[in-house]
């Protein structure tokens, strides 16, 4: 903004000399006339006299402005104001800008015009050439003018006024008021009072304007019926192009698909006849009670997301306005939440909307009366399946063989739905339908039901609902209660109308976005695919074949118990008697290494010092060595605990290395040669693995190179295991913390908990990259190269799901 504020005498001065003209008062080029008038909506208008400013207008830009110079400043004036007598010739459209030869002109009709430059009190005759067939709004509408009213109108608004105002009330949901105040304020910013007050005509005007331009997008104008009957008639709907609708973007048949000519299996394809529904409550739009006019209707009467009134109004007067609906499971309780004081006069307390589940497109609306209620939600529900049922067909019902539905409280709604859609829908195919659906929880809502509710409704657990999240609809409000401030004031049909346009342009935005965020989310879905197959195989791998069989054999539905417990394969039970290591892996740890190590020379005749005890021994001092130096380094230890640790590790090492020279005499000579270090936690045990390969060789350490070989591979997966476990510990800690840690002493505590099981799995950590070291050099491989089984552990390795939990939001990417 600096190079801005610098250049701001000039920027000014060019401001300044757009409000003049240096050849105002100069002879016009004409020459008849002085030069006074100037038009600021033309582009490199030049000043010009008055004549010449009607004669350059009157045909082709009738409503400019023209600013006059009267002496001391300009005014701004109408063309019929410029010279007396200027008449505007409204329809004559034979010859456009000259008078009609049957008109009165004598007579002329004072009319308000309102553009989008401000509001015009002009002079027009209309034309009289053909007075017995053609009204006055008839011409009116020719010249793109839209009347007031149809009867003798002397107001009217431009086409392009109101174009302007639609897209902007679209995107801004601007009000008419506020419009309308600006537009008073373009025509005299001084005094916006002195110019009429159209807001209640334009009111009107824009309402009949907002319900022909839907019929007109949506082909109605076209009969775009006869070119697509197996849709609703009549529907103003802009629908979602990408959802399976059959005849439209897939067969008749789903299970007839083919590609690159081959018939597909259908657990491949099953999502081309499986539908998505969202539903959701809304009450940021809500109706206050007051004086309704009674003779306001719906222009868009059953064409749009809301139900004819008449048919609604039956269905949930009576039993559904007194019922009770008791929800026990959800804290997100749509039921019992929403019905407050604050819908304290309020004779609409807000709407329930349908759409689809992959793509937010509203499918179906309705009024709630009483909050939210399994009724209204039925109606809409059955509302947005009949738009795949044109003529009620049973076998376009049939075309999907799932229909997923996800609902706040779908583990409360789903208990009697099929009951309620067979007594409420007895003869229509909704009641078919209505065996196909699955009934499911949103994911983030999911976190506030039960436990079982987490398995028996969650989309990560449902086969076919791949990455759908179920909350989509929930930016659909955001956008929405922009517009609630407005709607809760207008007249019940004026109400429907405008939220039908608003969402018809959500709809319509949704399907213009939708081919780059398809693409996005392909692009995206690939890279995923091949990282998800690539942890498929190395978790199948770890388990065994035979696990991996069986649990491709258990179902994958939750299931319940005779105690009443829900079951799923997902949910974990932990066994007793399973042992820690058993659980992740099925490779051996290090102790059962040497327990067989031991059973072997148990059974050896002679009696030698055992190779892999003395291994075993030395593994253990490295890992007390570790231990010292992380306690050095942490210089929380008194010295004279360092003292008496460091003597006490000196003489188990002098031992230790009196049986390694017994089981590996020639080892003496490089233990005498090799300096001593400064402490005795970095005292080299000289093992097979510090070592090269030909030294080994050269001193007889090939038999206990294997004994270190395994043991590290066991000493590995011990790690490992340590890391998996701290893992779950921190996990629990951190929920604990989560959910009972209060002020800061509280949690103070629990994160020194939870950093000393950070400070072991830090260890862990640092002991699994030694034992890959070491095996590498028993390997004789280099330190870049590939462990078959012992891959290079990274920070972001360190990560472990809470498998005692559901899954929780952002887990399914990782």
């Amino acid at each position: 903004m600096v190079n801005f504020y610098r250049e701001f005498p000039k920027l000014l001065d060019y401001i300044l000399d757009s409000e003049s003209d240096p050849e105002i008062g100069e002879l016009c080029a004409c020459g008849e006339g002085i030069s006074t008038c100037c038009c600021r909506d033309c582009t490199f208008y030049r000043p010009t006299c008055a004549p010449c400013f009607v004669k350059s207008h009157l045909g082709s830009n009738p409503f400019h402005w023209a600013e006059v110079w009267n002496g001391t400043h300009f005014e701004r004036h109408d063309i019929s104001e410029v010279v007396p007598g200027t008449v505007l010739t409204v329809g004559h459209t034979t010859d456009r800008g000259n008078q009609c030869p049957y008109a009165d002109y004598s007579k002329p009709l004072g009319f308000i015009l309102t553009c989008l430059n401000g509001t015009h009190r002009t002079k027009v005759v209309f034309c009289e050439c053909k007075a017995s067939t053609v009204k006055r709004y008839d011409h009116l509408m020719s010249m793109e003018i839209f009347p007031s009213t149809l009867s003798r109108p002397e107001s009217g608004f431009t086409f392009t006024l109101l174009r302007d105002f639609h897209l902007q009330t679209l995107t801004s949901k601007k009000s008419s008021y506020d419009y309308m105040e600006a537009i008073r304020c373009k025509t005299n910013n001084a005094f916006p009072q002195d110019v009429p007050d159209m807001y209640k005509n334009f009111v009107r005007v824009q309402r009949v304007w907002r319900a022909l331009s839907n019929i007109k997008r949506n082909g109605q104008g076209h009969n775009i019926d006869k070119f697509l009957p197996f849709r609703p008639k009549g529907s103003v709907l802009v629908p979602c192009f990408a959802c399976p609708e059959p005849e439209f973007n897939t067969p008749k048949e789903a299970n007839t698909v083919t590609i690159c000519n081959s018939n597909i299996a259908h657990s491949i394809i099953r999502h081309v006849d499986m539908l998505y529904i969202m539903m959701d409550g809304h009450f940021g739009l809500q109706r206050f009670a007051m004086v309704d006019d009674p003779d306001d209707i719906s222009l868009l009467r059953g064409m749009g997301f809301f139900p004819v009134d008449d048919e609604y109004n039956a269905f949930v007067l009576g039993d559904l306005l007194t019922s009770e609906e008791k929800a026990t499971c959800s804290k997100f309780n749509a039921v019992e939440m929403q019905n407050k004081l604050k819908f304290k006069g309020c004779v609409i307390t807000g709407v329930l909307g349908v759409e689809c589940g992959r793509h937010s497109i509203f499918l179906s609306m309705v009024d709630l009366q009483k909050g939210e209620r399994f009724g209204n939600a039925d109606f809409a529900l059955a509302r947005a399946l009949r738009r795949f049922l044109p003529a009620l067909t049973l076998g376009r019902a049939k075309f999907f063989k799932h229909i997923v539905v996800t609902y706040d409280v779908a583990c409360q709604y789903f208990v009697k739905l099929k009951e309620r859609f067979k007594l409420s829908f007895p003869l229509s195919d909704v009641s078919v339908m209505v065996d196909m659906i699955h009934m499911l929880v949103p994911k983030m809502h999911l976190a506030g039901h039960k436990e079982d509710c987490r398995y028996r409704f969650s989309l990560n657990y449902f086969d076919g609902a791949g990455r759908l999240h179920g909350e989509g609809i929930e930016p659909s409000w955001a956008e929405t209660k922009q517009s609630g401030g407005s709607t809760q004031h207008m007249n019940h049909g004026h109400r429907h109308d405008t939220i039908i346009d608003f969402h018809n342009y959500w709809n319509w935005r949704k399907n213009r976005m939708m081919s780059g965020r398809l693409e996005e989310q392909l692009n995206e879905a690939t890279k995923m695919r091949s990282k998800m197959i690539m942890q498929y195989k190395s978790l199948s791998r770890g388990h065994g074949q035979d696990k991996i069989e069986g649990w491709l054999k258990e179902p994958t539905a939750a299931t319940r118990a005779p105690n009443g417990e829900w079951k799923s394969p997902y949910r974990m039970h932990t066994n007793p008697s399973i042992e820690t290591a058993d659980m992740y892996f099925l490779v051996p740890t290090q102790e059962e290494i040497m327990q067989s190590f031991h059973s072997k020379e148990k059974s050896d005749d002679a009696p030698q010092e055992a190779g892999a005890s003395v291994v075993f021994d030395a593994l253990k001092i490295e890992e007390k060595q570790r231990e010292l130096r992380a306690l050095v380094k942490s210089q929380s230890t008194p010295a004279d605990d360092l003292k008496e640790r460091r003597t006490k590790l000196s003489g188990e090492i002098k031992r230790w290395r009196k049986r390694y020279i017994k089981a590996a005499p020639l080892v003496e000579s490089l233990i005498a040669a090799a300096p001593q270090a400064e402490t005795i936690e970095d005292e080299s045990l000289h093992l097979p693995s510090s070592i090269t390969l030909a030294e080994r060789t050269k001193l007889g350490l090939l038999n206990l190179s294997i004994y270190e070989l395994k043991l590290r591979e066991g000493e590995a997966n011990t790690a490992v295991v340590g890391i998996c476990n701290s893992l779950i510990h921190e996990n629990l800690l951190s929920g604990v913390q989560r959910q009972h840690s209060r002020g800061v002493y509280q949690n103070t505590r629990s994160h020194q908990f939870i950093n000393r099981v950070k400070a072991k799995r830090k260890a862990y950590a640092a002991q699994y990259r030694e034992c890959r070291r070491r095996l590498l050099e028993l390997n004789n491989l280099p330190s870049t190269a590939t462990l078959p089984g012992y891959p290079t552990l990274q920070a972001k390795d360190m990560f472990q799901k809470n498998a005692t939990q559901t899954r929780v939001l952002g887990e399914g990417k990782e």
